[in-house]
């Protein structure tokens, strides 16, 4: 996409996105099932499940060296490399 095309897409509203979104439709450039969004999109489909801090837990496992796991109080605490 070039800086014109963003330009358009980003300050297109109401019946100027569904234009662009029929667009885009027509080139094969918008998945089936997908519209065009100019506000931030939500990449979740369904209810978002319920969330309790105290049983959440991220593990890896399966082919590494060593199983690891954190709770998500560790993985909050953990710091940024550059």
């Amino acid at each position: 996409m070039d800086e014109q095309e963003l330009s358009y897409m980003y300050h297109s509203e109401g019946p100027d996105r569904r234009k662009e979104e029929e667009r885009l439709r027509n080139e094969k450039r918008l998945p089936p099932g997908q519209a065009l969004t100019l506000k931030f999109p939500v990449l979740h489909y369904g209810p978002v499940p319920p969330f309790d801090p105290a049983t959440w837990n991220f593990r890896v496992w399966g082919e590494v060296e060593k199983e690891v796991s954190w709770t998500w109080r560790s993985s909050t605490t953990f710091h940024a490399k550059k």
